[in-house]
């Protein structure tokens, strides 16, 4: 794939608190920077084979794409894989760590024509984007009016 970049962070919570924030699609909008809707479209909480339909903004285009749950182990990992825009995994893991939970978030793809010839450009931005989404998921989830703290 031509793309594989990843990020990491540290939050001061307890690594369930963090996971079940993650996995749950309403709150993608709170805090991945381009997401403007995210919902389950599939019954039942989230599971191998669930879907999600997501609809972004990202390099000035609206894009709808619908990722699959190809792996979840709960408050462990969750692994998604699309064809839209681009074939791409997208892996969220949670461990526990001293001072909270260290979430990684990685994203693997690629394609043709335009995305395989913007890949070097593309890859900066996505890990710029992934790098600001976990700042914001940090900042979210240790504010003191966290949804989570309550």
């Amino acid at each position: 794939m031509s793309i594989d970049v990843s990020a990491e962070t540290i939050i001061d919570r307890p690594r369930a608190e963090v996971a079940a924030y993650v996995v749950d699609p309403a709150n993608e909008p709170s805090w991945i920077g381009g997401i403007v809707e995210s919902q389950q479209i599939t019954p039942g909480p989230i599971a191998r084979g669930s879907r999600v339909r997501r609809v972004a903004k990202f390099l000035g285009r609206r894009i709808e794409y619908a990722p699959e749950v190809t792996e979840f182990v709960l408050d462990e990992r969750l692994s998604m894989r699309t064809d839209k825009p681009f074939p791409m995994i997208i892996e969220y893991a949670f461990s526990e760590e001293v001072g909270g939970t260290r979430v990684r978030t990685r994203l693997r793809g690629g394609g043709s024509g335009f995305f395989r010839i913007a890949g070097p450009l593309l890859a900066r931005a996505v890990r710029r984007n992934i790098e600001a989404d976990l700042r914001r998921l940090r900042a979210l989830l240790e504010a003191p009016d966290s949804p989570q703290a309550r």
